[in-house]
C-alpha cells in the first residue's frame, strides 16, 4: 500500500483541531461577505475566534449556575456572567440576550429631596392631594 491510501480524510475542522465546523463558516464568509474571494485561513481563524469566545462566556455562565446551585445554564446566568467580566462586558455590552431579565442594581443614594409642594401633598389625604395640583 502507498502512503497515501493509509491515511484517512480529515475535515478542516480536525486538522486545525477546533470543534466548530470550519467549512460551514467558510461558507457563510463566502455567502455574506462583500468580497467572494475569501481566503480558507479567515475562516479556520474565525472559527477559533467563534470558539473562543463560546468557551469563555460558557465556563463563565457555568460558574454562575453552579452558584446558584443550578445544574443547568440559562440565558439569565449568560448574561450575568457577561456583566461580570469587564472583557465581555465591554465587547457584548450592547447586546441583548432573550428571556434574561434585567440586571439588579441599587442606586447607591437614593434622592432625599422633597420640594415643598410634594411634602405638603404627602400628608393630605389622596383626595386633597388630586384637587390641589395645578392643571
Amino acid at each position: 500500500m502507498s502512503r497515501d491510501m493509509s491515511k484517512k480524510a480529515q475535515t478542516k475542522s480536525q486538522r486545525a483541531n477546533l470543534s466548530m465546523s470550519v467549512a460551514s463558516i467558510e461558507r457563510n464568509l463566502r455567502k455574506y461577505s462583500r468580497p467572494k474571494r475569501v481566503s480558507p485561513l479567515a475562516a479556520v481563524y474565525t472559527a477559533a475566534v467563534l470558539e473562543y469566545l463560546c468557551i469563555e462566556v460558557l465556563d463563565s455562565a457555568g460558574a454562575v449556575s453552579t452558584q446558584n446551585k443550578r445544574k443547568r445554564i440559562v440565558p439569565r446566568h449568560i448574561m450575568l456572567a457577561i456583566e461580570k467580566d469587564a472583557e465581555l462586558k465591554e465587547l457584548l455590552g450592547n447586546v441583548t440576550i432573550p428571556y434574561s431579565g434585567i440586571m439588579p442594581k441599587i442606586h447607591s443614594v437614593p434622592s432625599t429631596k422633597r420640594s415643598k409642594n410634594k411634602a405638603a401633598l404627602s400628608n393630605a389625604s389622596p383626595n386633597e392631594a388630586f384637587y390641589s395640583q395645578e392643571i
